[in-house]
């Protein structure tokens, strides 16, 4: 019921500002927003497609919980700085080649989470360290899309 709701309290005031500013003349113009629209969300639907059969896999596998344990397993040792390093550091690489914040933590945090909970980190503090090694490198990474803006 909420997308609903969500649909009416923004499709109507917009509806009735394109009739009364003259943009939409008729129901082409509507279609015309609506296809412009969804046309820049293109790029974002194919990542999280991959990303999506990826998260499928890892679920079918059980992979992913396997990898967390024995990651957790590995660094069970280590010093808090390495893991937090480490995972800044995979997050800056990724950022070079995947341009969706959302799709790489998708792609992420299946296991990263379930890794750092099992050492003892809470799973907004895993987010923490994952977003400060995603935003380091989103000034020079090519896959963003604003790149000629900066």
């Amino acid at each position: 019921g909420v997308g609903i709701i969500i649909l009416v309290v923004f499709f109507v005031p917009g509806f009735v500002y394109g009739i009364m500013s003259g943009k939409l003349k008729n129901t082409k113009d509507l279609g015309k927003m609506l296809t412009d629209s969804m046309a820049t969300m293109g790029s974002f639907i194919v990542i999280v497609f991959f990303a999506s059969q990826l998260l499928a896999y890892l679920n079918w596998s059980k992979l992913g919980v396997v990898i967390s344990v024995k990651g957790a397993e590995l660094l069970q040792g280590q010093n808090g700085v390495v893991l937090i390093i480490g995972l800044i550091l995979l997050s800056c690489l990724i950022n070079l080649l995947i341009g969706s914040a959302s799709a790489k933590w998708a792609i992420l945090a299946p296991i990263f989470i379930p890794m750092f909970m099992l050492l003892g980190y809470h799973p907004a503090f895993t987010q923490l360290v994952y977003r400060i090694g995603d935003s380091i490198t989103n000034p020079i990474t090519p896959m963003m899309p604003y790149l000629p803006l900066l």
